[in-house]
């Protein structure tokens, strides 16, 4: 597993007590071309307060080993 690149976003500070929820989603995955045995995924992750405030946002694409084909 390797880091390709990520984006992060602080939007709004998290202080002491404050309820925080996460949530994250692949949003696109392929086969790399230059490593056959690899695919590359595009993920999507958000913070956010109880009242529902977007607090960090996170892109990021990750290479990671594929299983080979049966």
């Amino acid at each position: 597993m390797a880091g390709l690149g990520c984006e992060m976003r602080v939007m709004l500070p998290v202080r002491s007590g404050d309820e925080i929820f996460y949530s994250g989603k692949v949003v696109a995955k392929r086969e790399s071309k230059s490593c056959g045995d690899a695919g590359i995924f595009e993920t999507h992750h958000e913070l956010h307060k109880k009242n529902g405030d977007l607090v960090f946002q996170v892109d990021a694409v990750t290479l990671v080993r594929t299983r080979p084909s049966r």
